[in-house]
């Protein structure tokens, strides 16, 4: 009964794990691809829109820090 409850502790904790990581994946290839590609080349392009890009770039470049190494230290 004991090592049942831990191993459904364990399963759950796995699952957080899991999904804490793709979120995080997720969220440094919209940065890659939609922030700093898309929107930088818009930015280039019509000068009202920079300063939108640079606040969406200043929060997305915080999260996209930890973003890389996170998952990895998660799934040892």
């Amino acid at each position: 009964m004991l090592l049942h409850r831990v191993d459904k502790i364990v399963e759950v904790i796995a699952v957080a794990i899991f999904a804490a990581s793709t979120l995080l994946i997720c969220i440094n290839v919209i940065n890659r691809y939609f922030v700093l590609g898309l929107m930088r080349k818009t930015s280039a392009s019509f000068e009202w829109f920079t300063p939108i890009y640079l606040n969406i770039r200043q929060g997305f470049g915080s999260i996209s820090v930890t973003a890389d190494e996170v998952p990895g230290l998660l799934l040892v």
